[in-house]
């Protein structure tokens, strides 16, 4: 016969355990909150003061608190489910009873402890997380599903120290497991015998717990629990991502990931949105006396705009990009249309604006877009190629840009397979010599070519592929009297601009590397092929600086070169702003005859003025300035000028309808649709 608890005794014990656990997971989330903070001080902005760390700290322990009393809910109310039935159901049964205890106990047990791995290992996997993206985990940790997993494992494991992390995630459990072996042993005999007799005591206990249970849920005394639009705490930008624990964040990503992905789901940006005809967004060619024969569009893997800035050219590592972009058209203030890859391209080749969902899934089953890159320059007469130099199974690129309009496909085995240590695919140098000994010389073409090299784990041997800078004194000083970077007079680098953990010198040498392949290419391809014209662009930001404090700037723009410049009859467009959904048109404009008529959401650069709205994803390029649209929000909310603050409704508001219109067309049969309302509006 199992050995049976007094019911009171049983109730008080493990609900006080329970208190205890919720205390221990409350440390354990601080902690880690704390180890971030510590690594990423130099990250916080120089005004940042003390008061905004503890408020930051002290909305963490709310979130902290929070989450651990909603996942510790169902013990608790399995354990006090428990104690009802044995007062007024199992009390004539004592066996009964005495199995049902052990039972609610041993689950209490388990439960409690898988709870707690599953915390630690979250946490964890957390740090290098935030390493990479600089936040918590958010909706793209939930895009691996339809990725290329074991890239992506590879890629963990040479990039991210699992060994480390294993070692470090066992020592805490270790820990944590002494803590959790004297929970599980403890006995609050003093509460239990002051409140055993004493019915009062007893219903101030439950009263107590109960109410301490519903703060602890909440995060909060008033009348409103902590929620996510409520932790951004401190003007400081870094601190406030340390804020919700990775927990917590994790539910908020799979939140907004299936909002996002879903196609019931009503449009986030506006209750409602009115399709627009076809017709009314044709465009005009201004026509061109003299097309290129061959055109390249080379969009480069995690390639950000700040390498090319004048302040870091001392570097040498865009020396080749740079060199295009002086005897090309640079456009400077440039925005990606997504934070990845896929996402990127797919706005690029579709025109249809990244909004937080998946193209190469939701876009692939509307056939093909009436403002494809590909159908467009294909009614111009051009052969269309694609080149990538991975696999066409991620993220299903190879039957994405199929559906729009591509005519020939090509990838790494193509190429020759898989390079030595390139877990991505081939190198671009390999890549480039593909696209060299595959495109016809004797016809009209046009290709797009997407590279992978300089991307994690950074495999390539950039030693053997000639990267001039061996050890971290190899790296020049900056050269002008007018140069804004300090040094430190004891080593020959520029310690104050580059802290070697933001970015390593192998990830330098990546850097390098992207360039002089391009750049080489670009040469030869000069060289090869009559008439040609290349496109350059980045997919997006390449997660990647000198140091943790890179301005909106240096964090949001790619660059998009055109080369070379006689094709452009003015450079004064170069300060022009746009987005990667700009691409089609503005090419497009250089290429057709006068006459050709196309259907384009974005607008071509070349047509555009330095003052007008460009929309990248939640960035703003507004009167030659960048915004976040985060930052826009703030100054609305805090502006106390009636006439400044309209101004700003009127942005946002824009940059809303912008998104709404791209969200509807992205789902099906959004496309369609857009079809069928221009066919309706010609009956």
């Amino acid at each position: 016969m199992q050995h049976q608890t007094p019911i009171w005794s049983f109730w008080v014990t493990q609900i006080i355990r329970l208190a205890w656990v919720w205390f221990a997971l409350v440390v354990v989330l601080q902690g880690f909150r704390l180890h971030l903070l510590w690594e990423y001080a130099d990250g916080l902005h120089e005004n940042t003061a003390t008061s905004d760390i503890v408020a930051a700290l002290w909305m963490g322990f709310r979130f902290d608190s929070s989450i651990a009393g909603v996942l510790l809910l169902l013990p608790f109310f399995v354990v006090s489910i428990y104690t009802l039935l044995s007062c007024f159901c199992l009390s004539n049964s004592q066996q009964v009873s005495g199995r049902t205890q052990a039972m609610t106990a041993r689950f209490v047990k388990v439960f409690v402890r898988c709870l707690c791995l599953l915390a630690i290992v979250l946490c964890v996997l957390n740090i290098p997380f935030y390493e990479e993206y600089d936040e918590s985990y958010n909706a793209f940790v939930f895009e691996v599903f339809y990725d290329d997993p074991v890239a992506i494992a590879k890629t963990a494991a040479q990039q991210s120290q699992p060994f480390f992390y294993g070692l470090l995630t066992l020592w805490i459990l270790l820990l944590f497991g002494r803590g959790l072996y004297w929970i599980e042993h403890y006995t609050p005999k003093g509460l239990i015998r002051f409140t055993v007799t004493k019915q009062v005591l007893k219903s101030f206990l439950i009263v107590g717990v109960l109410l301490g249970l519903v703060i602890a849920c909440r995060g909060s005394i008033d009348q409103r629990p902590v929620m996510k639009k409520w932790a951004s705490v401190t003007p400081d930008a870094r601190l406030n991502t340390l804020i919700i624990n990775p927990i917590r964040s994790l539910h908020y990503a799979y939140d907004e990931y299936r909002v996002l992905h879903s196609p019931s789901s009503s449009n986030p940006f506006a209750e409602s949105v009115e399709l627009p005809t076809l017709d009314s967004l044709m465009v005009a060619a201004p026509g061109v006396e003299q097309s290129p024969d061959h055109i390249v569009l080379v969009v480069m893997e995690s390639y950000d705009a700040w390498p090319l800035m004048p302040k870091y050219q001392f570097l040498g590592l865009s020396n080749k990009v740079a060199e295009i972009a002086d005897q090309g058209v640079h456009f400077k203030n440039f925005l990606p249309s997504a934070n990845s890859t896929m996402n990127s391209l797919a706005s690029l080749i579709s025109g249809i604006g990244y909004t937080g969902i998946n193209h190469s899934r939701h876009l692939l089953h509307q056939g093909g877009s009436p403002f494809s890159l590909f159908t467009n320059v294909q009614l111009l007469g051009y052969e269309t190629f694609f080149f990538y130099g991975g696999f066409l199974s991620w993220q299903d690129v190879g039957d994405f840009v199929r559906s729009q309009g591509v005519q020939h496909v090509f990838s790494a085995p193509d190429a020759g397979g898989q390079s030595p240590a390139g877990v991505w695919g081939v190198d671009d140098d390999q890549l480039f010599e593909l696209v060299l000994n595959t495109v016809p010389k004797n016809k009209k073409t046009f290709s797009v070519v997407l590279t992978s090299s300089y991307h994690g784990p950074y495999t390539v041997d950039v030693d053997q592929k000639g990267f001039p800078y061996q050890q971290v004194s190899d790296v020049p000083k900056p050269t002008g009297a007018g140069d804004p970077v300090n040094l430190d007079s004891t080593d020959n680098h520029p310690s104050s601009l580059w802290d070697q953990r933001s970015m390593s010198l192998k990830e330098m040498g990546h850097l390098w590397f992207a360039d002089q392949a391009v750049g080489e290419f670009v040469e030869a391809f000069e060289r090869d092929f009559n008439n040609p014209m290349v496109a350059l662009t980045g997919d997006h930001y390449g997660r990647r600086f000198l140091n943790t404090k890179p301005s909106l700037e240096e964090s949001s723009l790619v660059p998009f070169i055109i080369y070379p410049a006689h094709w452009i009859n003015s450079s004064s467009v170069d300060s022009n702003p746009g987005t990667h959904i700009d691409i089609t048109p503005t090419l497009l404009d250089l290429v057709a005859p006068k006459g050709f008529h196309y259907a384009s959401l974005g607008q071509s650069l070349l047509r555009k003025s330095s003052e007008e709205l460009s929309f990248g994803h939640q960035r703003v390029l507004l009167d030659g300035k960048l915004w976040s649209v985060e930052a826009l929000n703030s100054k609305k909310l805090n502006s106390t000028q009636a006439e400044h603050q309209t101004g700003l409704i009127e942005v946002i508001d824009q940059y809303q309808q912008h998104k709404a219109l791209h969200w509807a067309l992205s789902f099906n049969p959004g496309i369609q649709a857009l079809i069928s309302a221009n066919e309706s509006h010609g009956d």
